[in-house]
């Protein structure tokens, strides 16, 4: 026969289950109240700019992806660039005319797309050299009309 003070055969012991559990000595245990509380997710931050229409929004408490980079404003830059060393006077139109869209595109997005700077830095590369290109051109034809209208008479 048990005593009252004795735990049945055949059943498990539980930490605290028995005579003389002291509920407050319980939780001083070092493995009780170690454990980090969960979390509740984070809300995006006041302002930020909701999806446009026809985008699903990120779930709670996830970020929203990076924004995507211009494609228009790569080809911007890399023009421009290229206009000074490989296609002189056409990358320079073609760097100008994509910094417009990629900007235009840009501005359109609500934030789903980036690469403002790298758009305007090819628009400001491609008008510096525009500007060079035309007034070579402009320095040269003054050059040959100057020395035709001389009259290499002897």
């Amino acid at each position: 026969m048990q005593t009252p003070d004795q735990t049945p055969t055949g059943q498990p012991t539980f930490r605290g289950s028995g005579p003389g559990f002291d509920f407050d000595s319980a939780f001083d245990h070092p493995g009780y109240g170690t454990q980090p509380l969960p979390t509740q997710p984070v809300a995006p931050p006041y302002g930020s700019t909701a999806p446009p229409y026809g985008y699903a929004a990120p779930p709670y408490g996830q970020t929203a992806s990076a924004p995507q980079t211009s494609g228009y404003a790569i080809a911007s830059l890399v023009c421009s660039i290229a206009s000074w060393f490989l296609v002189p006077f056409i990358g320079g139109v073609l760097g100008v005319v994509f910094g417009h869209i990629a900007r235009g595109e840009i501005r359109r997005s609500q934030g789903w797309k980036s690469g403002n700077g790298l758009a305007l830095s090819g628009l400001i590369i491609a008008y510096i050299h525009l500007v060079v290109v035309i007034v070579a051109v402009a320095f040269i034809v003054l050059l040959a009309l100057a020395f035709a209208s001389d009259g290499y008479r002897s």
